[in-house]
């Protein structure tokens, strides 16, 4: 298979488990399926949507029954699915894949793309400035050149009977001066030509710094995260719930995982999973809208009726 087990199970909709041909599986019309791999991965799907992976490296995957989802894996793949069946798989070369509410790839470029762009397109800019400075210096020479040689030829023509014995020292003088003349221009080019360029890249460093700070920069309304997620992961629900409080978020909800049996491996109310927007991988800086829903998932045990 070209794709990942993860990356089919987030974003191949509705796919049939037994085209794979390192174990055996099924899909059914109602939407459940399953596929038991020979090295013993195992991927169970449920009419409802919703299904989990369980990889034989220790890979795990989830997708929930709004259709939100997330896989992780242990060669440093992973992959997240909204509701809506828009998201991303990054494999573990870094390559990563958008996928639209279709499940079909999105052809949005991203910020590091458009930075090479960038920098390709200003070296282009650079280079095409010098040609045409070049370009119009040589034509420049090439003018200067003509008139003062029609000038000398026709003081030649002038004072030609008197000046015959002196002919073969003016031209080395003329030599003399063309050289200087022609090494002046260069030098006065090769200075414009530096100058344009500075200013350029100036320019374009003053831009990048206004867009940076324009993009990073909450608006009002707008929250900027000023921890990183993951280190909240463990940590008591209650605590977690109060640091998004003090950023300023404003719609909070606190779910029960209802995993815990003994409570011995994770302790009952530690944060299991957090997420904004139903996005689990959010970023230090990331700007989020103060109203933006976080649904921190703890641990807990069964709660009874």
């Amino acid at each position: 298979m070209k794709k990942k087990l993860g990356e089919i199970f987030l974003f191949s909709k509705d796919f049939d488990f037994s085209k794979i041909e390192d174990g055996y599986g099924s899909r059914y019309s109602d939407g459940s399926g399953y596929f038991d791999g020979n090295d013993g991965t195992k991927i169970q799907m449920y009419s409802d949507g919703s299904g989990y992976y369980e990889g034989a490296d220790g890979s795990t995957g989830q997708i929930y029954s709004d259709g939100s989802g997330y896989y992780e894996g242990t060669d440093g793949s992973r992959g997240n699915r909204n509701s809506d069946g828009s998201g991303y798989f990054e494999d573990e070369y870094g390559t990563t894949e958008y996928y639209n509410s279709n499940h079909a790839h999105d052809a949005s470029t991203n910020s590091e793309d458009f930075g090479l762009i960038e920098g390709l397109g200003s070296l282009l800019l650079v280079f095409t400035l010098g040609k045409l400075s070049k370009k119009i210096s040589k034509k420049e020479d090439n003018e200067n050149y003509e008139e003062k040689k029609e000038d000398e030829n026709e003081e030649e023509d002038e004072d030609e009977q008197e000046e015959k014995d002196d002919e073969e020292q003016k031209e080395v003088k003329t030599q003399k001066t063309r050289k200087k003349y022609r090494t002046k221009k260069k030098k006065n080019n090769d200075i414009k030509i530096l100058l344009i360029c500075f200013s350029f890249m100036f320019l374009l460093i003053i831009v990048s710094f206004i867009m940076e700070y324009i993009y990073s920069t909450p608006k009002e309304g707008e929250i900027k995260i000023s921890i990183n997620v993951k280190d909240y992961i463990g940590v008591n629900y209650e605590q977690v719930k109060e640091k998004f409080e003090d950023m300023g978020f404003t719609n909070i909800k606190c779910v029960p995982n209802e995993d815990l049996i003994t409570g011995w491996i994770n302790e009952n109310g530690s944060a299991d999973r957090i997420t904004i927007d139903n996005d689990s991988d959010v970023k230090k800086d990331e700007i989020f809208p103060e109203d933006a829903e976080v649904v921190i998932t703890y641990h807990s045990f069964k709660i009874k009726n």
